[in-house]
């Protein structure tokens, strides 16, 4: 039997089931080398991710 994984937003509390084991979560991610409420790398979902970087990308082009 196969050991499917489950990953949590450490921001919003979304979570999601592997698809297959060993496959990971498609459009999350992580942001290494922070802590979050001390959670070290904390992993956003998708919705997250994508406000992450928009703000990120507001910065770097001076839209902020």
């Amino acid at each position: 039997m196969a050991i499917k994984r489950t990953i949590e937003c450490d921001v919003c509390g979304a979570t999601e089931i592997e698809q297959a084991p060993e496959t990971g979560w498609q459009g999350w991610g992580a942001i290494q080398g922070v802590a979050l409420d001390g959670v070290a790398n904390p992993n956003l979902c998708p919705s997250c991710l994508g406000k992450v970087m928009q703000y990120v990308d507001e910065v770097k082009h001076g839209l902020d």
